[in-house]
């Protein structure tokens, strides 16, 4: 059984507007899962291009057991929790814990500290959560609304 959602996806039999498609629609979502994986912006872009490589040669394996949303997000959060497995990963964080990452720009000193404050904290205690944890809430919140 299918998600109707997916049904602008149906029918289309060229493979790269399938494609194209499918990363209009999941592209900037993926990434934001992935980065509440593992807390890093360009290993979140690299691992979304990966899924959506995979997608691309898979595509007519596709059974449709399950809507694409479903397929395209299992492969992701596969491929984040291979690399947070790896061995290069956890050295990774080992240093960037040393020597972490200082972002100088801000618009306003003031007004950022009053309008993000919140925000930081939140997802600063979300990303310190153990990952059994933390991926409830990534897909509580950010898969299905």
């Amino acid at each position: 059984m299918t998600n109707n959602n997916d049904d602008h996806l149906d029918g289309i039999q060229d493979t790269d507007q399938w494609l194209e498609i499918l990363m209009k629609d999941y592209g900037e979502k993926l990434i934001r899962v992935a980065y509440l994986y593992l807390k890093d912006w360009k290993l979140a872009e690299d691992v979304v291009q990966e899924t959506f490589i995979k997608c691309f040669l898979k595509q007519k394996d596709f059974r449709g057991d399950s809507s694409v949303k479903t397929w395209i997000y299992s492969i992701l959060t596969n491929a984040c929790r291979d690399i947070l497995r790896s061995t290069s990963y956890k050295k990774t964080i080992i240093v960037n814990k040393l020597y972490p990452y200082q972002d100088t720009y801000t618009e306003s000193p003031e007004d950022a500290v009053i309008q993000n404050e919140d925000e930081y904290y939140l997802s600063e205690c979300v990303l310190s959560l153990p990952i059994k944890y933390r991926e409830v809430i990534i897909l509580f919140y950010y898969n299905y609304k």
